[in-house]
């Protein structure tokens, strides 16, 4: 099914880009619970947008991700379609009188040599997940879109009731409140226009909206609490408004959704939503400046909503996103409201967090994940193959001087192409100048066209980074492109053309 929506790279693209979300999101949760140990003595203010900073970071490396594993896809299917045309299967090169005895093909490579390269550049277990994975790519795309399909019709039904909200069994507030709540946004700072509604449909004061945001408080909470109460309440929805917490909550939401499958993401959001709502406090209780009190007014609403339903998810709630009554969450709200300085922060405060951002934006973009290894650069691992493939063929130097005779048979070709008058003499000067080639060739051309002939990708790029031309001629008179093209070794064939293999 996937495939009829997703083009095969965008598949792959995506499977990669998954896998490698998983131990991004550990790293970046590792690095949240690290940061705020040490933000302990913090504001609230700090570690919120160190909480924020690094959800964005970890967005960024993901997406950073997609784009390069969707780019390394579109290359692989760009370069081996017009090629494989030219390099078919069926074509056998054959050089010298013995060749018929020689001659590399699928099932005649089986040489001691080839298995020992075999051997040392395998992955072993990482080279099996790596092809398992790539064999259920679809199904795994396939459930994963699954489950963002029916969480962003749910995020979507969440929108459409918080908006309804407003419109249906609400009152205006009463206008003996004009003043108080002018004095309040100005206070706030608050420029944008705020209506002001009591509800029946709601057991929380709430925020909806974002360029027309709208405050909203249950009638018989308003009724049974005090003006002073009924102040703080609203000293921090507005807080929740002039920090535009409303559109960050539903970015957050859409991020959720899709990596609903990461714990980690799910803790970093849950740390976001309880620095959130502690940075409303600090503001709310600037205001009021009576913490106590503030304290208060917070236990009251939450026995009020101890028994009724949960708060919408998109609603910015007094009690707190996801409606969190005497949680862990509400206790320490509580609790940290006597312990915790309320503030803006000092100057250090805002100079660590900002040089932290600046390492966190860079590890985003640092942190991102590759299948296939690039030729620029060598793993440890690689370098280890390298050095024991080294020593183990200066035993064998007796390969490089095989040489080819100069009696040879005609050429096998294919009964389509079109064949051209060849003279004698040009085939003399031919054979002279690949004998010639081949002679002063060093004895690894030959391993690396048995790593070609098995398709050996990791071993080929060892060993062309060892220092070998990839145009080089093996004793046999076969160049790398040739094996890997008569052997159906697609993805070599690809690797060989992208790095300037000749095609002639």
């Amino acid at each position: 099914m996937i495939e009829k929506l997703f083009t095969p790279e965008l598949i792959d693209a995506f499977g990669w880009t998954l896998l490698h979300s998983i131990w991004q999101g550990a790293i970046f949760a590792i690095l949240l619970v690290l940061v705020l140990i040490v933000f302990r003595s913090f504001t609230s203010q700090s570690r919120y947008v160190v909480s924020v900073g690094l959800f964005c970071a970890f967005f960024l490396s993901v997406s950073t991700t997609f784009w390069m594993q969707w780019q390394t896809a579109n290359d692989s299917a760009g370069l081996i379609s017009p090629q494989i045309e030219h390099l078919s299967a069926d074509d056998t090169f054959v050089v010298g009188e013995e060749s018929d005895s020689q001659i590399y093909s699928g099932k005649e490579n089986k040489l001691v040599r080839g298995q020992e390269i075999s051997s040392l550049s395998s992955v072993g277990w990482m080279a099996t997940f790596k092809d398992y994975f790539d064999r259920h790519l679809p199904l795994l795309v396939t459930f994963w879109f699954l489950g963002i399909l029916f969480l962003q019709l749910r995020f979507l039904g969440q929108l459409a009731y918080v908006q309804r909200l407003k419109h249906y069994g609400t009152q205006m507030f009463p206008t003996s409140w004009s003043e108080k709540i002018e004095e309040l946004e100005g206070k706030l700072r608050i420029q944008k226009k705020v209506n002001y509604l009591t509800s029946m449909r709601i057991q929380s004061p709430m925020v909806i909206g974002w360029l027309k945001p709208v405050v909203l408080m249950p009638q018989q909470l308003f009724q049974s609490l005090s003006e002073s109460e009924i102040y703080a309440v609203l000293a921090h929805e507005l807080a929740h408004i002039r920090r535009e917490d409303f559109i960050v909550n539903i970015i957050q939401t859409f991020l959720c959704n899709i990596f609903f499958f990461h714990p980690g993401v799910w803790w970093m959001s849950n740390r976001i939503d309880d620095e959130r709502e502690h940075c409303c406090d600090d503001l709310a209780i600037a205001v009021t400046g009576q913490a106590t009190s503030y304290a208060k007014t917070l236990i009251n609403v939450s026995e009020y909503q101890l028994n009724q339903q949960g708060t919408p998810a998109m609603a910015m709630a007094f009690s707190g996103k996801g409606n969190k009554k005497k949680g862990s969450g509400f206790s320490d709200r509580i609790r940290r409201l006597f312990v915790v300085k309320n503030g803006t922060g000092s100057f250090q405060e805002g100079f660590v967090t900002a040089s932290i951002l600046i390492v966190v934006v860079i590890l985003g973009i640092g942190a991102t994940g590759k299948t296939i290894p690039n030729a620029e650069s060598i793993s440890i691992e690689e370098r280890q193959i390298e050095t024991k493939f080294s020593n183990d063929l200066s035993l064998n130097e007796d390969i490089s001087n095989t040489t080819i005779s100069t009696t040879t048979t005609p050429l096998e070709v294919n009964p389509v192409a079109e064949i051209s008058t060849v003279t004698s003499d040009e085939v003399e000067s031919t054979v002279s100048k690949v004998k010639k080639k081949i002679t002063t060739n060093d004895a690894r051309i030959d391993a690396l066209l048995i790593a070609c002939a098995d398709g050996d990708l990791d071993c080929v790029i060892t060993l062309l980074n060892a220092g070998i031309q990839i145009n080089d001629i093996g004793s046999e008179g076969f160049t790398p492109l040739m094996m890997a093209a008569s052997n159906d070794r697609v993805e070599v064939v690809a690797y060989l053309l992208k790095n300037g293999a000749d095609v002639n």
